[in-house]
């Protein structure tokens, strides 16, 4: 986006956020179809937000500003996609789809793995790829064990967090393409997983895990 002019800064009489038709540019305008799951916009948007944010602060020298802002986009891209494996891997079961409350990654992934393992088991017996997922969605868990160490510099009590010793010294171009790598094992895994949740009766006709 183009540097703003201060005098456009100041919000016109009856300007609204959200409108369709403000932008003379058809490339403006964000429409949310056709995607294959309920998890799709949210988390591949949130894997290019970090890749943005990566490129802004690579080019601009603000790898210190936007680290935390750009690895809590990889860590929810990573959590929707384990999320949505998880769903996947109830319907494959035959099993109603319990919603999913909390932010783990340390218990999603467990979860997930057994899921992706339900579709192909002879991982279960050359399991070193997903052994190698495991361990940089662990090395994620571990920096950010609730989803609020990217997000919130204080605690709920008031608290300053304790940076991990990990965070205080990150080559984030080296992260971003870890990062990307994860989130393309992990597509990849839903891709399959779909194309043979397709083939059973149980999957939602709107391309719901939850059904219509």
């Amino acid at each position: 986006m183009d540097a703003f002019d201060p005098a456009e800064l100041d919000l016109a009489p009856g300007e609204q956020l959200f409108t369709p038709t403000a932008s003379e540019h058809w490339r403006d305008v964000a429409m949310v179809v056709g995607t294959r799951s309920d998890a799709f916009p949210y988390s591949y948007g949130f894997a290019e937000a970090g890749d943005a944010l990566v490129a802004q602060a690579l080019g601009r020298g603000y790898a210190d500003l936007l680290l935390f802002p750009a690895l809590y986009c990889y860590r929810h891209a990573v959590e929707l996609l384990l999320k949505d494996i998880v769903y996947i891997g109830y319907r494959m079961e035959h099993e109603p789809p319990k919603v999913i409350r909390h932010h783990k990654l340390d218990v999603l992934w467990p979860q997930a793995r057994r899921a992706i393992e339900i579709v192909w088991p002879e991982n279960a017996d050359d399991p070193t790829y997903l052994d190698r997922l495991g361990t940089v969605i662990g090395e994620l868990a571990d920096a950010d064990p609730d989803g609020e160490q990217f997000r919130y510099g204080i605690d709920t009590d008031g608290r300053t967090r304790p940076l991990p010793e990990p965070l205080l010294r990150v080559d984030l171009r080296h992260a971003a393409v870890v990062m990307r790598k994860v989130i393309s094992g992990l597509d990849g895994a839903i891709s399959g997983m779909s194309d043979a949740l397709e083939n059973t009766e149980d999957y939602g006709e709107d391309g719901s895990y939850f059904g219509p």
